[in-house]
């Protein structure tokens, strides 16, 4: 099972953070968090100082706010956008979905599970 791990009706945050590669052979590398995943832009003009939207998209959870904006030094990399929600109260598989975009385009769709769970489970 695998997701983030949460009780019903327990405050949350959701983070994204945009970091850059740092070598060349980064990208050959798996990611090494349990919900990281990679998004690799390989088309565009170079420029120092981008913005990404991103989108939290659930059917079932409202997260606040559902939309940011991330500018920043290309190089460098972003501060984390938080995302706040509360589980739901029912037990069960929720899913989610992480949007990126830029200039109005969809770049990537990043899903992510999370599971409700009560105290027995």
């Amino acid at each position: 099972m695998k997701g983030v791990r949460v009780a019903p009706q327990q405050d949350c945050r959701l983070s994204v953070q945009f970091e850059p590669i740092r070598n060349r052979h980064a990208a050959d590398e798996p990611v090494t968090t349990e919900y990281g995943q990679r998004i690799e832009i390989k088309t565009g003009n170079a420029v120092k100082v981008v913005s990404f939207d991103v989108t939290i998209d659930c059917r079932n959870i409202i997260f606040s706010p559902s939309v940011q904006m991330s500018t920043f030094t290309a190089k460098v990399g972003s501060s984390p956008l938080i995302f706040g929600f509360s589980a739901p109260q029912l037990v069960g598989k929720y899913d989610a979905f992480v949007e990126v975009s830029q200039k109005n385009r969809l770049i990537q769709v990043i899903p992510i599970s999370i599971f409700v769970m009560d105290g027995s489970q």
